[in-house]
């Protein structure tokens, strides 16, 4: 969480403090082959994953008509099983041991599952704000130690959108800023010859809708087949 945005005004929201917590995956987005710029280097495509986790430790509010919160953070990784991958990398600490495979059905076994997050702080560029990041640019995600209790729900409606078995219900789901990513990716074109589009949902989530508290079922660590 960082700020909100609004008549051009940024406000500070309410941060995680630094260090160490539980977090529950709730959300997992594909999406697409997006265009990559990096300074020094020329322009790029990479397939992108956005990984959302909760932290049930922290809550807030963040928006009056709303009330309280769940605090959440989000990472976007470049989808690879490279074992120098950054998402290879974080896989393997979250789950304690190499990945054998990654597909659909064994990614949306992740949403629920619960790991340890390093949250650090970082400035925005002109010092004026403060943001909460996930440490090592989201490898600080680590197995949860067997003694460190966690909800057997998330808050959060859990969600998994993927390109490879596209829903116009679930993308419909979607926060509006992440739907306008997603239009942009390399495989869109595709999509919207496969899938005609639909009238997008009345009730799509804004920025400050997409952490309201629904509640999902958990699955179990030990149902993960790595």
């Amino acid at each position: 969480m960082g700020f909100d945005k609004k008549e051009n005004e940024r406000t500070q929201k309410p941060l995680p403090p630094e260090g160490q917590t539980l977090g529950l995956c709730y959300s997992i987005i594909d999406l697409g082959t997006q265009v990559t710029s990096y300074p020094g280097k020329p322009p790029g495509e990479a397939h992108q994953l956005q990984l959302s986790w909760e932290l049930p430790k922290y809550r807030a509010v963040f928006n009056q008509e709303v009330g309280e919160q769940v605090m959440a953070l989000f990472q976007t990784y470049t989808f690879s099983l490279s074992e120098k991958a950054n998402f290879r990398k974080m896989i393997d600490s979250w789950i304690g041991k190499p990945v054998k495979e990654l597909n659909d059905e064994t990614m949306q076994k992740f949403l629920g599952r619960p790991c340890m997050i390093q949250v650090v702080h970082a400035p925005s560029k002109d010092g004026k704000l403060k943001y909460a990041n996930i440490a090592m640019k989201g490898l600080g995600i680590y197995k949860r130690p067997a003694d460190v209790p966690f909800p057997d729900k998330t808050e959060n409606e859990k969600i998994f959108f993927s390109l490879s078995a596209f829903s116009w219900e679930t993308y419909n789901k979607l926060p509006k800023f992440m739907q306008e990513t997603i239009a942009k990716c390399k495989e869109w074109p595709g999509i919207l010859k496969k899938y005609p589009a639909v009238a997008a949902s009345a009730n799509a989530m804004d920025e400050d809708e997409a952490a309201r508290a629904v509640t999902g079922g958990i699955i179990s660590e030990d149902d993960i087949p790595f």
